[in-house]
């Protein structure tokens, strides 16, 4: 440690040229520890990219990790103590916080004194979270919170508030980042292989053990395509970047879910063809949670293509999407219907129904099936296809 703290303080002046990929934040922490345990060599794990929980996951299995402890964040310990509140006191903490309910009415201190102590917790927990993350107004925030801590104080002999469990698996026990996926499948009456490689980082239907619920982060994604009929080889996608955030909304938290990606792909023309496209798509909407983790998907969309093959070469098209998804241990599903008017060229309407499955084996192996309906320039197109994907 004496080493790792001298050696910052000798580069504390020197500026370093930042790449997003390779050499970040992760990446000269792995330097600082390399020089206070000569010999580690953990920079030659980078090679493409360097992840934060990669970078972790390389220093524990170099052994230099003694213990470790689980510290949840304050959106965490507020949602634990929320949800385990009763409906009723669940329900009565977001009228306090709200000003509909005062912290001496009649239903608050009926109340027996144990559940009151959880429901004053968790409900100054929440304003103070709210007044930090979201900028509750200090005038509004401030004496609610001194009314809760007031009553909170005058009951003794009461629990203190529930922890957070320790999760199963964690961020640094997750699946491998790199991905490699071998499918076969068919195209109308085209058959074909698909080859995807993927270096980084992880979608919604990977294992998500270790990963945050709704949430994919995808660099580089390549998927190539051969046609066993006309033994052609296509690049069929290319991914720069995808970011999807799908967090549920409620009584207490109204997050927008939102997406984004960039890349190229493969379109589809008036007169059948299927140039490769530059494309940038975004969306912006909501999402729920419901009994079985299910999640339930509404984003407002917009896509951008630029190739000289349309018309104008361009096209843009404002969308919907509206799906359900489950993330589970053992089995992840999506499904759901898109559709977007393409204007540039005409305004064609383009409307698909989709369904993708991954069953997890393990942390390393998921086997996949996918299958999409697509209805666009009065033609109607089916696609499915099974295979593996490889964790590694």
């Amino acid at each position: 440690v004496d080493w790792m703290l001298a050696h910052a303080w000798e580069i504390h002046d020197i500026n370093f040229d930042y790449y997003f990929f390779d050499e970040n934040c992760a990446y000269r922490l792995l330097a600082l520890i390399d020089v206070a345990r000569p010999g580690t060599n953990l920079l030659d794990k980078v090679t493409t990219h360097a992840i934060p929980s990669d970078t972790v996951r390389w220093v524990v299995d170099k052994g230099l990790v003694k213990s470790v402890h689980y510290r949840p964040s304050a959106f965490t310990r507020v949602r634990y103590a929320i949800d385990q509140l009763p409906d009723h006191d669940r329900d009565l903490a977001g009228a306090i916080a709200d000003g509909y309910v005062s912290v001496d009415a009649p239903e608050v201190t009926t109340i027996p004194p144990s559940r009151r102590a959880d429901l004053l917790d968790a409900t100054y927990d929440y304003v103070r979270y709210q007044a930090d993350a979201e900028s509750w107004p200090r005038d509004y925030a401030a004496p609610l919170s001194h009314q809760l801590l007031l009553a909170r104080s005058q009951i003794d002999d009461s629990s203190p508030p529930p922890r957070p469990p320790t999760p199963s698996i964690r961020d640094d026990q997750g699946h491998d980042t790199m991905r490699v996926g071998m499918t076969g499948g068919r195209y109308d009456t085209r058959p074909f292989a698909q080859l995807t490689v993927r270096p980084a980082y992880h979608d919604l239907l990977d294992p998500p053990g270790g990963y945050r619920p709704g949430a994919q982060l995808q660099f580089l994604r390549l998927d190539a395509r051969y046609y066993t009929d006309s033994q052609s080889l296509n690049l069929q996608q290319l991914t720069a970047i995808e970011i999807r955030s799908l967090t549920p909304r409620d009584d207490f938290f109204s997050p927008l879910s939102w997406q984004v990606g960039v890349g190229v792909r493969r379109t589809e023309t008036a007169d059948n063809q299927h140039p490769l496209s530059p494309y940038l798509t975004g969306g912006v909407g909501g999402s729920w949670l419901f009994p079985g983790r299910i999640q339930a998907i509404s984003l407002m969309t917009a896509d951008l293509e630029v190739d000289n093959d349309l018309a104008k070469g361009y096209d843009v098209a404002p969308g919907l999407d509206v799906g359900l998804l489950r993330q589970g241990s053992t089995l992840s599903l999506m499904g759901g219907i898109r559709s977007k008017l393409w204007l540039a060229n005409g305004n064609h309407r383009e409307d698909e129904l989709y369904f993708n499955s991954s069953l997890h084996l393990s942390q390393a192996l998921s086997l996949t099936a996918d299958f999409n309906r697509t209805h666009y320039y009065d033609r109607t197109g089916n696609q499915w296809q099974i295979g593996f994907n490889v964790y590694f």
